[in-house]
């Protein structure tokens, strides 16, 4: 089918296969630098990712995913391969090349150049990331996966990017879903979705190893080796960073030390290749953190906090039919969290789950599965001071749900989608989430598609927002909530998509949000503060992206040029009205051009824009100005395909970073700006 070749051609030996390469003795490396299609509407080899499941069968002949075998295949807004420009919600894609020409060790400073996604640094450890605002220091209104399972704190919500087990190199692409995704994925799922989906080992063979140092004595290291044996294939991966916090590098010792860091462990995973109907992988990855304490209502005591990571998983893929299989998956997320500012905590989550595809009725592709939950949080000790409490811990709590999802090809032009999902949750009791979708084509070749959605989606609040109390002078009297209720949102949304004259594609999308009950702390006269569903908001807004890759004479490569702007803008109820996180900047701009130059060098420029922002904290408003990124990398493909050498800097035009104080923080400081770095890249 070819599914998932780039829109356009790149270098024969890249798509010899049209989707693994398991043939090859050793891939191209994701770190050698490729100028092709990424953020935005285009990626690169997306559908050969392990957690895509099977395709959907169409009317007649004309197979949707063969039909537009040019673009690439998503997965994350239907839990179905689905082409990109058919996708029933907005999803922009970080390609591996995005991420490699970028030369970042940080996920959240690649999703800067990602439309309609807010980031901002908080600290060197910490930052604020968000799909149409509501980012914070735990941005609980976006759900994060990596391949699919969540990486999401089950204690405050939100993910911990810098925790998690996971090597940039490794990363395959990343889907942005724009919109509520609850109705795929279920609760959390509110205001979009970032699922990381990783590489096989069977496209990664051989050893690669990395290293990056920044002007700061920053240092990013990686090893891995991948190999196979008949049907069996693994990799063995091991990783090193530390940075020095901000006022080392800014040789400024006006503030707290706090925010150096250092990551150590290890990522591995097996897939084995039963038959030609039936795979099995499984994996196991584990991160150490330790770093400055985590500043915490303007409580910063002596010491360190230490995070330990483990990610496991078990996956069972069948194949029953050409157009029917079924999936079964175990995975588990066991995190220990030593906070001196707050307290320390065990959380053990499992999840098993479960997906039917089934595409033997004509014009239809259904999907039906659920999934089971259970999550045990103890906390072990409290901080001092403030004394932070849960009221009502240990938890043993769990989550059960099931959805169903069915694709319908009702005219050889008109589409339509419809999503329902419900879930019981017995920490907060049961609720729904859905989205119907409708998508036209204008012409015969499918080539200019309209999409009309609605959806509905919500947020359940997790323990330390329901129950974490603390009651020492001078700090916050923080109290426990009394009935807290689940978050909800609605959105209807309206999009267009068109390619022209093959080198050319342009995408608008459109929405309107309105929110219900969202939480807020509130103060509560004589007593303190208290967790409440305070009210609502409005949000409206849309992205446009225009993408362009033209074929260089000088190589067989294309260059491309990428702009996009995305307009978000939220109204609350009530006039400064407190919603744990920063309101979305209004304005953002992203502009990419990557250039192939002789002799086998490339250029890549970043740039990104973001306009000032609101945390609404009690008692007094937190005003972010506004910030503006671009980055700069030359990159040299060694010989032979053995790897790269790069050098690059970041943040061109600042030496410093304004300060950011997210919800709960209290002591902002400023963060370095302007990066220089080197990378080196072997592959063998």
């Amino acid at each position: 089918l070819g599914f998932g070749a780039p829109l356009i051609n790149a270098l024969p030996s890249r798509h010899a296969s049209p989707c693994r390469r398991r043939a090859k003795s050793k891939r191209w490396t994701a770190t050698i630098f490729f100028p092709f299609f990424g953020t935005g509407l285009i990626g690169n080899n997306l559908a050969c990712s392990a957690e895509t499941p099977t395709p959907p069968k169409l009317s007649g002949d004309a197979d949707e995913l063969a039909l537009f075998s040019d673009l690439p295949v998503v997965v994350s807004a239907s839990r179905q391969q689905t082409v990109i420009t058919r996708s029933p919600v907005p999803v922009s894609v970080l390609s591996d090349e995005d991420i490699s020409a970028g030369g970042h060790n940080r996920l959240e400073e690649a999703l800067r150049f990602v439309p309609g996604v807010d980031v901002r640094r908080v600290d060197r450890n910490h930052y604020a990331v968000g799909v149409h605002g509501f980012h914070g220091s735990f941005s609980d209104r976006t759900l994060t996966l990596i391949d699919g399972r969540s990486a999401d704190s089950p204690m405050f919500g939100g993910a911990e990017f810098y925790r998690q087990p996971l090597v940039m190199d490794d990363i395959d692409h990343v889907e942005v879903v724009r919109g509520p995704g609850g109705a795929a994925w279920g609760a959390n799922a509110f205001n979009g979705v970032i699922n990381v989906i990783t590489k096989d080992p069977e496209d990664m063979l051989g050893i690669h190893a990395s290293t990056q140092v920044t002007d700061f004595g920053d240092t990013a290291d990686s090893v891995r080796w991948c190999d196979s044996i008949g049907a069996l294939s693994w990799k063995i991966g091991g990783f090193y960073e530390r940075h020095v916090s901000s006022g080392e590098a800014l040789n400024d010792d006006s503030y707290a030390d706090n925010d150096w860091g250092k990551k150590i462990g290890t990522d591995n995973a097996v897939v084995w290749r039963v038959n030609d109907s039936t795979s099995i992988r499984g994996g196991i990855g584990f991160a150490e953190v330790d770093s400055g304490v985590f500043e915490f209502l303007g409580y910063q005591p002596p010491g360190q906090d230490e995070l330990d990571t483990t990610r496991a998983y078990l996956r069972i893929d069948q194949r029953l039919s050409k157009e029917s299989s079924y999936r079964l998956n175990w995975y588990g997320n066991f995190l220990t969290s030593r906070r001196p500012a707050v307290f320390d905590e065990r959380s053990r989550e499992n999840v098993a789950e479960f997906q039917f595809d089934y595409g033997e009725v004509t014009n239809h592709q259904l999907s039906l599965g659920g999934d089971w939950r259970m999550t045990d949080i103890d906390q072990l000790s409290d901080g001092i001071p403030p004394e932070f409490d849960l009221a009502n811990a240990p938890y043993h709590e769990q989550r059960y749900g099931a959805f169903m999802i069915d694709k319908w090809q009702a005219h050889e032009r008109l589409s339509m989608e419809a999503q329902i999902r419900g879930d019981y949750y017995d920490g907060t009791g049961s609720d729904w989430a859905g989205r119907l979708a409708f998508i036209y084509g204008l012409d015969n070749a499918q080539k200019n598609l309209l999409r009309l959605a609605g959806a509905r989606a919500y947020r359940t609040p997790f323990p330390t927002l329901r129950d974490a109390t603390t009651s020492t002078p001078p700090f916050i009297n923080l109290i426990a909530s009394d009935d807290l209720q689940n978050e909800r949102t609605w959105s209807i949304e309206a999009g267009y998509s068109g390619e022209f004259q093959g080198d050319l594609l342009a995408r608008v999308d459109l929405y309107h949000q309105r929110y219900e009950d969202l939480i807020g702390f509130a103060v509560v006269p004589g007593v303190g503060i208290q967790a409440q569903n305070i009210d609502g908001a409005d949000g409206d807004g849309g992205e446009v992206e225009l993408t362009w890759a033209p074929m260089t004479t000088w190589s067989a490569q294309r260059a491309r040029v990428s702009a996009w702007y995305a307009f978000n803008h939220l109204e609350t109820d009530q006039v400064d009205q407190e919603i744990r996180a920063f309101t979305p900047a209004e304005h953002k701009i992203g502009i990419t051009t990557r250039l192939p130059l002789p002799k086998r060098f490339a250029f890549n420029l970043n740039y990104a824009f973001s306009s000032s922002s609101d945390d609404p904290v009690v008692p007094v408003t937190t005003h972010v100005s506004i910030h503006h990124q671009c980055d700069l990398t030359l990159a040299w493909a060694l010989p032979q395909h053995l790897g790269e050498l790069m050098i690059g800097v970041w943040d061109v035009f600042h030496h410093v970073d304004d300060p950011v104080a997210a919800t709960g923080t209290a002591l902002p400081h400023n963060t370095p700006g302007q990066t220089f770095f080197i990378r080196g890249v072997l592959d063998f």
